[in-house]
């Protein structure tokens, strides 16, 4: 348990220690490192020790992983959200941005994977917005939300509803929510009533086709019958796919095909 003290990987001290490995025939002692220390790393190290700090924390199961650790990967993910927030937010007003391989952006991608994928891990509702602001990120953030259940409601239906920069964060929280929906355990009408008013929003009006298929999953996982037949419809009708403002050939053909494909896993 990494508790009291734990060992580094070799290459991380020798980074942040700046130790100089002696030869090959000696093998070199590795000093413990307390909670406090991988905290600061994880918080205010540089690049390198961020990177060799999460690698460690991601070989400690997550359920041994200290409250002062997890709090550390919390708000280093919520930093990470804020610059792919406004990455995703220039890039909609066709402004430049850095290249994420570039350090001053977000340094690289797979670092911003890897602290995602340790909060993912995480048990505690504490990770819940920081999660919520990783949407967009892959399934496994719309797949770690989906285990909170009912905690994690609200902020889905406020992501889902929301005008995200990054339309796959708006398909994730739809996807968290069908998640959520398809669980045996029943949630309260008043959470219920939130997820339909969701998934009745992303099926009308204007909306992108990506979000559109996302909420065709999320409908009929609510097992409600007009959910259900306004699925149907974008199945069997194109003119009703086209009614929102989807007209591309190849999109279309993809909401139709999501749409189709959502009520064939749940006849």
């Amino acid at each position: 348990m990494l508790g009291r003290a734990s060992t580094f990987v070799l290459a991380c001290v020798a980074i942040v220690l700046g130790c100089t490995l002696p030869g090959s025939a000696q093998q070199p002692s590795v000093r413990p490192v307390p909670d406090a220390r991988l905290a600061s790393w994880i918080s205010g190290g540089t690049q390198s020790v961020k990177e060799g700090a999460v690698a460690h924390v991601l070989t400690i199961p997550p359920e041994q992983r200290s409250p002062l650790v997890q709090d550390a990967l919390i708000k280093e993910l919520v930093r990470l959200n804020a610059e792919r927030f406004a990455r995703f937010t220039r890039l909609r007003a066709g402004q430049q941005v850095t290249p994420e391989d570039v350090e001053g952006s977000e340094r690289f991608s797979e670092y911003r994977a890897k602290v995602t994928q340790a909060v993912s891990q995480l048990s505690t509702p504490a990770a819940i917005p920081a999660l919520v602001g990783a949407l967009g990120s892959g399934p496994m953030v719309s797949r770690a939300l989906a285990r909170f259940g009912a905690a994690a409601v609200d902020p889905l239906v406020n992501a889902a509803r929301g005008n995200h920069p990054d339309r796959h964060a708006t398909a994730d929280a739809l996807h968290a929510l069908e998640g959520i929906a398809s669980k045996p355990v029943s949630l309260s009408r008043s959470d219920r009533d939130k997820v339909l008013t969701a998934a009745v929003e992303r099926l009308s009006g204007s909306q992108h086709f990506v979000v559109v298929a996302a909420a065709c999953d999320l409908a009929v996982a609510t097992k409600d019958p007009a959910l259900r037949n306004r699925v149907q419809q974008l199945a069997n009708d194109s003119s009703q796919i086209s009614r929102m403002g989807i007209t591309e050939p190849g999109a279309a053909a993809f909401v139709r095909k999501a749409a189709a494909d959502a009520l064939a896993r749940t006849k």
